[in-house]
């Protein structure tokens, strides 16, 4: 698991600090690396070494501050494709260890969480508890303990002191974005901190984390191909989560050593979660990276955190299925796909460039429905990353920084944003299947399920 730190920087300044260090050291980095190159020294060889140190210069201080600066990390760590190829290697290896091997926090500061929460001592709750964390994440860690009548549980507790050290991240935002942009697209890091900004804080309430996780059981208990751990919910409190342990391989080692058969399989399982859970029950799982997910041994897919939800009304869940509806039947064009854009996106009034725009990249967003099978790959995820970066100079070009990129509906471009990281998820499965049918079969329990245009549900 690696050295373990003593406790999280909490304050605006000690945190504002950790920040600036670590912008100075990229900045020095940068123009000693420019420097380099006026010498004379080879560009490509100077380039991997200072993409190398800056990606083990973020691992360190991101994972250092947890937080919203770890939780930033952990999402560009999917967004790789928006990167340059040439250096895509050292930041997917950099930031993808904060997913699993950041540094923990010392036991005995989780313990007193635990034990001032729950009201009782460690060893009053569980028969046992092992005191090297399962885990260490944003917001804090999970270890494996033994309930006194012998089931196997998950113990997720949060550092303490994290909600104080998120607000004053939300203080420090600007400085962190400029230190991210020295060796990252600019516009990829402003929009990734403002996706997280308005939730990370809810992150911080266990107690909203396990409505959430509740409400997923309550949708998915039974499902043969799907896990949600039950919760234990006389151990469950504002800074401490109790559920059910599952074990299984990481989505990294499936997508090393599993089968195309098996990785299909799994692929068709996550898209099913993911698309089903919106549909049907207006949920979303916002947080998608690859370390909330296992694979036990039973064939089934675990579905491990539940702390970043956004919810849709019926009204938004119709509309949405209407766009996709237009786009399948190749529809991008007529007036009432466009009042139908006007009103998911809170369009301002394009131009037909703009529109062009707008149909190429819903017809990307769409081709895993639009023919069958459909195979995710990294092709795939970096198309939708060109058609993301034409779309933000578009944007720039034309001074309509409101339009595509910017919705006016809430939390819808926080949708579309991690709809392109579980896209990612699925890249790396490399996973195949008849996504058209699986959407199909979704689409008619839900239409019988949402409310029509007037309010009534379809008989």
């Amino acid at each position: 698991m690696g050295e373990e730190q003593r406790k999280i920087p909490r304050g605006r300044v000690a945190r504002l600090t950790q920040v600036a260090r670590l912008g100075a050291r990229l900045g020095r980095d940068l123009v000693g690396a420019a420097g380099r190159v006026a010498l004379g020294n080879e560009r490509r060889e100077v380039a991997d070494r200072f993409h190398r140190d800056a990606a083990r210069a973020l691992f360190e201080t991101l994972g250092r501050m947890k937080g919203l600066p770890m939780k930033a990390g952990q999402m560009l760590s999917y967004l790789d494709d928006y990167l340059p190829a040439e250096v895509r290697a050292a930041y997917r290896e950099g930031l993808e260890a904060l997913q699993t091997r950041a540094a923990p926090v010392r036991w005995s500061a989780l313990r007193a969480v635990i034990e001032e929460d729950l009201g009782a001592s460690v060893e009053e709750l569980f028969a046992e508890i092992d005191p090297e964390p399962l885990a260490a994440a944003s917001i804090g860690q999970v270890y494996r303990a033994r309930l006194p009548d012998g089931r196997p549980v998950a113990v997720k507790v949060q550092y303490p002191g994290i909600a104080e050290a998120v607000r004053s991240d939300l203080e420090n935002v600007q400085l962190l974005r400029n230190a991210l942009a020295l060796v990252l697209p600019s516009f990829e890091v402003e929009r990734t901190l403002a996706d997280i900004r308005d939730r990370v804080l809810e992150e911080c309430d266990y107690g909203c984390e396990r409505c959430n996780q509740e409400e997923f059981l309550a949708a998915w208990r039974g499902d043969p191909e799907v896990l949600v751990p039950e919760l234990v919910p006389e151990l469950c409190s504002e800074r401490v989560l109790v559920s059910e342990l599952v074990t299984g391989r990481t989505l990294q080692r499936v997508a090393a050593e599993a089968s195309a058969e098996d990785r299909n399989r799994y692929g068709q399982i996550l898209y099913r979660f993911v698309f089903r859970s919106l549909y049907l029950h207006g949920m979303f799982n916002a947080d998608p990276h690859p370390g909330n997910y296992l694979f036990p041994a039973d064939g089934r897919v675990a579905f491990l955190d539940f702390g970043c939800v956004q919810r849709f009304s019926p009204a938004a869940v119709r509309r949405f299925l209407r766009v996709r509806q237009h786009v399948v039947a190749g529809d991008c064009e007529s007036p009432a796909f466009r009042e139908l854009a006007r009103e998911v996106w809170g369009l301002p009034e394009l131009d037909e460039e703009e529109w062009g725009y707008l149909a190429d990249y819903l017809r990307a967003v769409y081709a895993p429905v639009l023919s069958a099978p459909f195979r995710f790959d990294r092709a795939y995820t970096e198309r939708l990353a060109d058609l993301s970066l034409r779309g933000a100079f578009l944007g720039a070009r034309k001074a309509l920084r409101k339009g595509v990129r910017e919705a006016r509906t809430p939390g819808l471009v926080f949708l579309t944003r991690i709809t392109y990281g579980f896209t990612s998820v699925l890249a790396q499965l490399e996973a195949e299947g008849d996504f058209a049918a699986i959407t199909r079969a979704i689409d008619e329990e839900a239409l019988a399920r949402l409310p029509d245009g007037e309010g009534r549900t379809p008989s």
